[in-house]
């Protein structure tokens, strides 16, 4: 049984809250498969796609399984400097991520702020906020449990997005793959709360300079 997703969605929410699953059906095998490119339903490659945004043209079926929306993150450290209130430093994309909608706005948003580290990988990204480095925009669900993270308020945000599971259209049909999108789709509904804004309102308020 193959599944394809996000690095982050992989790392920091399924393979944790799995095992209740192999308990449940011993008999199915997982890989989960984490790449950049759009890993091909159509072409068999994967069996189940978990992808953000609705795919209102694709033949393929699918659910909406959560709504992730973002907030702004950064270490104790960063915000105890005097300068951070004044022209914070920023943690964005790299020119490869264009098509990331958050890279865009980030960078429309905070045009003419410092960023002081690019990355294409949230996962990079949420390590240089956690060293220090200056205020990174992270899904909710990655700094949820992350008590070396503080989320702050730069007074703007970028829209929520939508996560999808996928199936081919004959995908239902088949017992492991219906089982196991089941599954899937009830652990994004049980743990719904991580991917909104936390009940904590922000630490900080600090000032977009960006004008």
């Amino acid at each position: 049984m193959r599944v394809t997703t996000s690095r982050p969605l992989a790392d920091l929410f399924l393979v944790p809250r799995l095992a209740p699953f192999y308990a449940a059906h011993p008999e199915i095998d997982l890989s989960l498969l984490v790449e950049n490119r759009n890993v091909s339903l159509a072409r068999h490659e994967a069996d189940i796609a978990l992808r953000l945004g609705n795919p209102k043209d694709s033949a393929l079926k699918g659910r909406r399984v959560a709504r992730l929306s973002f907030g702004f993150y950064a270490a104790p450290a960063y915000l105890k400097r005097a300068e951070a209130l004044k022209t914070p430093r920023m943690i964005g994309y790299d020119e490869t991520s264009e098509l990331v909608p958050e890279a865009t706005w980030l960078d429309q948003t905070f045009d003419g702020a410092r960023f002081v580290f690019r990355s294409n990988s949230q996962v990079s990204q949420t390590a240089a906020a956690r060293a220090g480095f200056g205020i990174a925009l992270l899904p909710h669900f990655m700094a949820a449990s992350d008590s070396s993270l503080r989320l702050i308020d730069l007074g703007v945000l970028p829209p929520e997005r939508e996560l999808w599971l996928l199936l081919r259209p004959d995908g239902s049909d088949v017992p492991r793959i219906r089982v196991t999108a089941d599954a899937l789709a009830d652990l994004f509904k049980r743990d719904a709360k991580l991917f909104t804004k936390p009940d904590t309102k922000p630490r900080s308020r600090l000032r977009n300079s960006s004008g």
